[in-house]
């Protein structure tokens, strides 16, 4: 019978979950309280301004709820993902393409207002990683925010946007965390990025930026955060340089040029001397750290080791373009191996780093609660110690269960680094009993996926050493590391260019936080 008959009446939904719905949908309490706790509170979602301003923009409810349900443990949530076979929530899951289709309705990607800017950048991270997912990550919403924030002119170091109120403060703060988000996903996604150097030249943030409260910080007090930022603020400009580098059809066809590998991998290493000991994971790791602590540390040292295995990867997958155009009678090629030798022990030394870092954070627990921040990470790092062979992989696979808490694609690739693992195993073993050499099993066969992650529970952390670059000690043991020191030009190959863009002076401008 048709569903509009007279006497035909609707479902009704269960008595609980009408009424906590109907709560979550009305209640300006529960909405407030939303904004002020759901929102992971580093590097994104940005801060939202305290308002009484009504009505609400739909979209931006819409948004606050999707996050609210991402992280939520109410009983409706939870039976939702105990009822899955992945453990995700149909119901967050649906929250978020309901958040779009508002957004989509409401035309807030094509009306520049500082709320649509909130929205496009809450709706951002929200995305699924998957790049064969429809609904993955394409940097639509990303870019939308951007080019609103550019159209009100928050750019300028004059704007037509006051800063002297809790909403100017919020899209002040909403354009410096969209510059870390375009500069670092260009990278992880192989993407030109929206904005350059030259593109904006508004007031660097400072003590003074922020109001009397820091309730909406996502690094401690106003200085620390400013500390932070600056710092990983610098990176993002050296990211974006790299991608600019990279990420085009002629390096995809030729290779990369070994003067580009050298620059890249000698300002991510001046980077490290002047910053990492300021915002990374430092010597006295300490135990009783909090949440946004331990991740905001954790994401800063990882966003930066990610970049050689970015960077290391693109060299695997397009090759150094002087060594494919043949053999070079002046001894350069034997350079430039050297040089690709270089980058693959810094990658495997950062993915190593990375999954120590993981985890520390996976046995806390705190990668069920971290918005998307040290994802990619997590997973770059698991892909090439999986192809390696290397047991430290378990920790990035324990690590991506635990993110298949709110972003369920991460299960899909903790399956892959699983697959990849399985397989490099047990060609190695079909190889070494097929060798009558090795009638004795390498110390290194054996079953990787029944351990205990490596470094579980123990704080990873770098030791500079001026005379012997940096040294990694997972809970008192010693891991080898290369060389961190200055590379050396190429002999026979003339310097190359030192833009003058984030250079000097502003380097070693931190002092190591001990």
């Amino acid at each position: 019978m048709p569903h509009s008959a007279p006497h035909t009446r609707p479902p009704k939904l269960p008595s609980v979950a009408s009424t906590e719905l109907h709560h979550i949908a009305l209640s300006h309490i529960t909405l407030g309280t939303r904004f002020k706790y759901s929102l992971p509170q580093a590097p994104l979602p940005p801060p939202l301004p305290a308002r009484d301003i009504e009505p609400l923009p739909l979209g931006l409810i819409a948004a606050v709820l999707a996050w609210g349900a991402k992280f939520s443990e109410h009983p409706i949530i939870v039976h939702d993902r105990q009822s899955n076979k992945d453990k995700s929530s149909v119901l967050a899951r649906s929250l978020v393409k309901k958040a779009r289709e508002v957004a989509d309705t409401d035309r807030v990607f094509r009306i520049a207002t500082p709320d649509n800017v909130f929205i496009c950048l809450l709706l951002e991270p929200l995305q699924s990683h998957m790049a064969n997912d429809p609904d993955g990550f394409h940097g639509f919403w990303l870019n939308s925010g951007i080019r609103h924030m550019l159209e009100l002119r928050v750019n300028y170091r004059i704007g037509t946007i006051p800063t002297n109120d809790s909403q100017g403060a919020s899209i002040v703060m909403s354009w410096w965390m969209a510059c870390l988000a375009d500069g670092f996903s260009s990278a992880y996604f192989r993407s030109k990025p929206i904005l350059d150097d030259d593109d904006y030249n508004i007031q660097a943030l400072s003590n003074s930026t922020f109001l009397a409260s820091s309730e909406t910080l996502g690094v401690g007090t106003p200085a620390e955060f400013v500390t932070w930022y600056s710092a990983l603020h610098i990176l993002a400009c050296e990211v974006r340089r790299m991608s600019r580098l990279l990420w085009t059809p002629v390096v995809a066809t030729e290779g990369v040029p070994a003067k580009v590998i050298q620059d890249i991998m000698t300002r991510l290493n001046r980077w490290r001397d002047g910053y990492l000991n300021a915002v990374g994971v430092p010597s006295n790791f300490e135990a009783d750290w909090n949440f946004v602590a331990a991740v905001s540390a954790c994401s800063s040292d990882a966003s930066f080791h990610v970049m050689f295995i970015i960077l290391h990867q693109a060299v695997e997958d397009f090759g150094i373009r002087d060594l494919q155009r043949g053999s070079d009678p002046s001894g350069i090629n034997a350079d430039i191996e050297s040089l690709q030798n270089t980058l693959a022990g810094e990658a495997m030394h950062s993915a190593l780093r990375i999954a120590a870092l993981t985890g520390v954070l996976t046995t806390n627990g705190y990668l069920r609660l971290d918005p998307n921040v040290l994802h990619y990470s997590t997973y770059a790092a698991g892909l090439l110690l999986a192809r390696q062979g290397r047991p430290e992989t378990v920790n990035c696979i324990t690590g991506l269960r635990q993110y298949a808490f709110a972003y369920e694609e991460a299960h899909t690739q903790a399956d892959e680094l699983e697959s990849i693992l399985a397989t490099f195993n047990r060609e190695r073993t079909q190889r070494e009993q097929g060798d009558e050499r090795h009638s004795v099993p390498s110390p290194s066969t054996y079953s990787r996926m029944g351990q205990t992650p490596f470094a579980a529970g123990l704080p990873a952390v770098s030791m500079h050493h001026p005379s012997h670059g940096s040294i990694m000690t997972y809970g008192g043991a010693e891991v080898s590391n290369t060389q961190y020191g200055m590379y050396e030009s190429l002999s026979g190959m003339p310097d190359g260019q030192q833009p003058s863009s984030h250079d000097g002076s502003q380097y070693n401008t931190f002092s190591s936080r001990r």
